[in-house]
């Protein structure tokens, strides 16, 4: 039993190490949210970060408005019937008119 009992207090004293100290408590919910709310208002201040937001933001607004302007305008433009017409001679471009199916078959395998 004496071998068990070292052993016991080995773990024990190993594990004491994790024990908290005085320093080791929380914060109060409110001192954290204060710490927080003044990191987060040092980093609003930056004017650098700033006018970097702020041009993504007026590039996002202008990527989705001209984008909604161009569907806008086709679906404007395909309701007169020569830009239809336009279109589908555009598309028949692309389309096949002649096909013409053909049969391949292998070669035949040859033993050397």
């Amino acid at each position: 039993m004496n071998e068990i009992d070292s052993e016991y207090q080995d773990v024990l004293d190993q594990l004491s190490v994790l024990a908290p100290g005085v320093g080791d408590e929380p914060s109060p919910a409110k001192m954290a949210l204060t710490q927080v709310t003044q990191r987060t208002h040092a980093q609003k201040r930056n004017p650098i970060d700033e006018f970097i937001r702020s041009i993504s933001d007026t590039m996002n607004k202008r990527v989705l408005a001209l984008g909604a302007t161009a569907v806008l305008a086709i679906a404007l433009l395909v309701g007169f019937p020569s830009v239809r017409a336009a279109a589908g001679d555009f598309l028949g471009l692309f389309r096949v008119e002649k096909f013409a199916p053909i049969s391949v078959s292998p070669p035949a395998a040859s033993h050397a």
